[in-house]
This record gives structure tokens, sequence and C-alpha cells, in this order.
């Protein structure tokens, strides 16, 4: 864990119902004290731009999954 915070770095690959609103938006709303979300990846642009903006996140979003965890850094990705 990130000793600077104490939180898991998290990114979610595929932000459809499974990606955004199962994992990515329990993890904000009811993890939110040990799990920072730290990147979103789909290849579907509007996708990720809309589930970024529901989320009110300020994660990486990239539609590069090597962009997203060069620039997220996460230690776990969750791939939906």
């Amino acid at each position: 864990m990130n000793r600077s915070t104490n939180k898991r770095r998290v990114a979610v690959v595929g932000t459809g119902h499974r990606g955004a609103g199962t994992w990515a938006g329990e993890a904000i709303a009811n993890c939110a004290e040990h799990v920072a979300l730290v990147g979103l990846c789909d290849t579907n642009q509007a996708r990720l731009d809309a589930a970024a903006a529901r989320l009110g996140t300020d994660a990486v979003c990239s539609a590069d999954l090597d962009d997203m965890l060069d620039k997220a850094k996460p230690h776990t990705l969750v791939v939906c």
C-alpha cells in the first residue's frame, strides 16, 4: 500500500456497468478511506468520459491500457 496515504491504489479497466458502477462506484462510496481510484481505462472514449464524470474522479483516464498503467501506477487492477 502507498505509505503516504495508506490507501490501496486501484485502477479499473472497462467502464461499463460493472466497471464504473459496481467496482469503481462502490470503492468510492464504501471504501474511500482504504482505496484510492487512480485509473480508468476503456477503448470506448464516450463511455470512459461518462464514467469519469459520473464518478467525479480525478483518476487518470485513458483508452490505452499501457498509458493508464504508466501514469496511474496502481497496486491493483480490476478488469471488467
